[in-house]
Order: C-alpha cells, then sequence, then structure tokens
C-alpha cells in the first residue's frame, strides 16, 4: 500500500457479469498458526454492484467454506522451525477468468 495515501488500485474485469458482488481482501497474521485456529484473519469488504454485457467468470468461490482453518498455509504447525515463506499460498481459489 501506498504509505501516505493507504490506498491499492486494481482493475475488475471489463467482462463481468452483471449482478452483485462481494470484493474481500484479506490478510492473513501467521505468528500464531501452530495450532487449529491460530492464524488471524484481516478482513475488508466492499460490496458492488456491476451492469453492462459482461461474460462469465470461473472458477469461483464460496465464503464461506473455500476453506478451513486446518489447511495447509494456514495451519502450519513448524512456523518457528523450518517455515519457507517463499512457498507459501494464500487461502482460497485460484485466480478467475472471465469470458
Amino acid at each position: 500500500m501506498e504509505a501516505v495515501e493507504m490506498t491499492h488500485e486494481f482493475k475488475l474485469p471489463d467482462n463481468l457479469e452483471s449482478g452483485d458482488y462481494l470484493l474481500r481482501s484479506e490478510m492473513e497474521a501467521l505468528h500464531a498458526s501452530m495450532t487449529v485456529g491460530g492464524a488471524q484473519f484481516y478482513i475488508g469488504c466492499a460490496q458492488l454492484h456491476i451492469t453492462g454485457p459482461g461474460g462469465t467468470c470461473s472458477p469461483t468461490i464460496e465464503l464461506p467454506g473455500a476453506y478451513t482453518d486446518q489447511d495447509a498455509d494456514i495451519l502450519i504447525p513448524d512456523f518457528y522451525n523450518g517455515f519457507d515463506p517463499t512457498m507459501f499460498t494464500a487461502p482460497g481459489g485460484p485466480v478467475a477468468t472471465c469470458a
């Protein structure tokens, strides 16, 4: 994030299907991820209403349900003993493609 403005810009796909969307961003604190339920999530959401002739996007995920507190990279028993942050994958689904 830009230090002064605290903003982050991104572009939504031009061809999103019309409808209501939940835009969700997450930051995950891993310092307590050695135990089930230890990872901390900081979530921000915005409701969007998209209009236009767009297409469809896939794959999609459902929240809640896209991940659990026992998934890899949420539960990290060896966080302080061998965890390689370059191998970390953020929880959630793959990036969707819109057509």
